[in-house]
């Protein structure tokens, strides 16, 4: 897949502190919910091996804050718009049981000169080459660069930090429901219609989902 974005009409560029160790950003992390009442039992698979779906939640979150902060978003929005990007990840890899090589979105080497590893989803015909990683961190500053920064997907991730003008937004999902300050679940549809994936109610579905369990596992 490829990640999609839309316009806004307001520009967002906050003077923030450095961002958080990792070790404080996860350390904040005490009051969420246990595992099986957020996401699926059992240890994941791949670069993942050995965690919990929670666990995978928070440190793939406690990441995409850090990268978030660096462009200058401050630390709240950057907390809130890191759960829409984790929400995005769970969806693109089951919660990371196909995270391979710390590559949370499973983006072709599509213009990559990078490593790359051997994968067939569900729209392939047969293997193909993804980016592969050497860190989580790696991994996740990749593909916010993607989602984030590239002309073609940054109108709708702006869309989305601007909408913290009209929230809140409710999202309810399988008995959930979750108040974001921004429009999570707004982004996810511009992201498909720019062409990350093909827009459908499955997807839109899926992504409730996974971002109102997101949003249970890291607080």
């Amino acid at each position: 897949g490829a990640a999609g974005l839309r316009r806004a009409s307001r520009r967002v560029a906050l003077v923030s502190p450095p961002p958080p160790s990792l070790a404080l950003l996860l350390g904040s992390y005490g009051h969420a919910l246990a595992l099986a009442e957020v996401a699926p039992a059992g240890a994941l698979n791949g670069t993942a091996r050995g965690m919990t779906a929670a666990e995978w939640s928070r440190t793939r979150h406690a990441e995409a804050v850090r990268a978030l902060q660096r462009r200058g978003l401050s630390f709240p929005l950057a907390w809130w718009a890191a759960m829409a990007l984790v929400g995005h990840w769970a969806y693109e890899t089951g919660w990371g049981r196909a995270e391979w090589d710390y590559a949370v979105g499973n983006i072709r080497a599509t213009g990559w000169s990078g490593p790359v590893h051997y994968l067939q989803g569900s729209d392939d015909p047969e293997p193909r080459p993804y980016r592969a990683y050497a860190t989580p961190a790696d991994g996740i500053e990749d593909n916010i660069r993607l989602a984030v920064d590239n002309p073609r997907y940054r109108p709708a991730f702006q869309a989305l930090l601007d909408s913290e003008r009209g929230g809140p937004y409710l999202v309810r999902a399988e008995g959930r429901e979750v108040s974001f300050p921004l429009d999570v679940a707004g982004w996810q549809g511009a992201l498909t219609r720019a062409g990350w994936h093909p827009p459908s109610e499955e997807s839109a579905a899926t992504f409730r989902s996974t971002v109102t369990r997101v949003a249970q596992a890291v607080g």
